[in-house]
């Protein structure tokens, strides 16, 4: 099946490959929800995708694809609800860039929860300091 594109997609380039919404819960804890997954991203070191990151509204929408002008490499981009979780936004990150299917994922998010309180315990600190 040829790749799907949009009437204003450019014909040579990227193409988008898998568009999907992901099920998510109700968080109405407050915080920065696109920088908490710009820091997730920043542990996991994502190697051949380029990962776009927005606000969404009322649920995930991840875009997949490759940009065929740059070898294999691969582009998501992720738009990021209003009310998604920690949790949600760290086991959809994992998923978009390809870590660990199956089991390990668990661990693999695990050890970003633990990377993101050291790094928030290092800042509060320095925040103290001043």
């Amino acid at each position: 099946m040829p790749p799907r594109r949009r009437p204003d997609e450019p014909t040579e380039g990227w193409v988008r490959e898998e568009e999907r919404r992901a099920p998510q819960s109700w968080c109405t804890e407050e915080f920065d929800r696109v920088d908490f997954a710009r820091r997730v991203l920043d542990v996991l070191k994502p190697r051949g995708v380029r990962v776009l990151l927005r606000d969404g509204m009322t649920e995930f929408v991840i875009e997949q694809g490759r940009l065929w002008s740059a070898g294999d490499a691969r582009w998501a981009m992720v738009a990021i609800p209003r009310q998604a979780s920690r949790e949600e936004i760290m086991w959809n990150l994992v998923e978009v860039v390809g870590y660990t299917p199956g089991p390990y994922r668990f661990d693999v998010m695990r050890v970003i929860g633990a990377a993101l309180a050291q790094e928030e315990e290092a800042l509060a600190a320095r925040q103290g300091e001043d």
